[in-house]
């Protein structure tokens, strides 16, 4: 939530005051989007589907449930997030039983998680936070099994070339047209127009543009908060479809990454007074230290193996 709408501006004499509203309590613009289900199959020229089971000429089928988006303007602030529930891709050209029926699947233990793939982006006004962020960027992926067959890979390659070689084949019409433009551009270039006096560029005697406001230095340092949580997908690498008995398995773990601001009081300056600047970080200032100014900003980075 926010702390409410407040005046942002100082009033100087003589000037007039210009109010700023702030925080989250009204929501200037609001914008959401879902899909609960779509469903893409690739299908050859002879091929039927009733929209249910693939039939023979299927090449494959992928499924993605509960998409949606959602972005919400407030009047200094935003707020962006963006989810996917599931997402599943089979070979229907193997049956049900076959273990690489499922090429793209939830992996063992994340079948019960709620979304596949969760991000958002949040901005917040100065002051607003407690640690003194502007920013934060959160996003959790959990972990999903992909078989690499090699067969199938192929097919589908094979698929786009052809329907890529399809779209670009320009028709007889398209020739003529592309024709006729040509001519017409040679006949132009053939006769010569009017000579116009050569124009003085502008940028010559233009000033240099002034140095940026500081609003616009405080921008480019801003604090942003992450909180990242990455399982990275189990990768099966069979001998071949016909063989299940030896496959290789690659299990790449998970990523996390997660920072936080924290004041820390440094002794320093004359009289041993603490010394912060006004981004939450901590400047040393002590005259007799030959150690380097730290940062309380701090980035943890935890990986695990499978």
């Amino acid at each position: 939530g926010g702390r409410g709408t407040a005046a942002a501006a100082a009033a100087s004499a003589g000037g007039g005051v210009t109010a700023v509203e702030t925080g989250k309590t009204r929501i200037a613009m609001k914008v959401s989007a879902r899909v609960d289900a779509l469903r893409l199959v690739l299908l050859l020229d002879d091929a039927e589907d009733d929209g249910v089971t693939p039939g023979p000429g299927c090449l494959t089928e992928a499924k993605i449930t509960a998409m949606s988006a959602g972005l919400a303007l407030y009047p200094s602030t935003m707020k962006v997030d963006a989810s996917m529930g599931s997402l599943q891709v089979i070979d229907p050209r193997l049956p049900v039983t076959h273990p690489y029926h499922w090429i793209v699947r939830p992996a063992a233990g994340a079948e019960d998680a709620s979304s596949l793939v969760t991000v958002s982006y949040e901005t917040f006004d100065p002051g607003e936070q407690r640690d003194g962020a502007t920013a934060a960027v959160g996003a959790r992926l959990a972990s999903l099994r992909i078989v690499f067959l090699y067969r199938l890979v192929a097919e589908c390659q094979s698929f786009f070339n052809g329907l890529s070689l399809a779209i670009a084949r320009p028709s007889s019409s398209r020739f003529a047209e592309i024709g006729n433009a040509e001519t017409e551009q040679a006949e132009s270039r053939a006769s010569p127009g009017p000579k116009t006096a050569p124009k003085t560029s502008a940028a010559a005697t233009t000033p240099s543009s002034p140095p940026p406001p500081p609003a616009a230095a405080a921008a480019a340092s801003q604090m942003m908060r992450l909180d990242v949580a990455l399982n990275a997908p189990v990768i099966v690498v069979p001998r071949s479809t016909s063989d299940t008995t030896l496959a290789l398995e690659l299990d790449m773990g998970s990523l996390t990454a997660k920072n936080a601001f924290v004041t820390v009081a440094v002794g320093g300056g004359v009289g041993g007074d603490d010394v912060n600047d006004d981004t939450g970080n901590v400047m040393c200032t002590d005259p007799d230290s030959d150690e380097d100014a730290e940062d309380a900003t701090g980035l943890d980075v935890e990986g695990g193996g499978g």
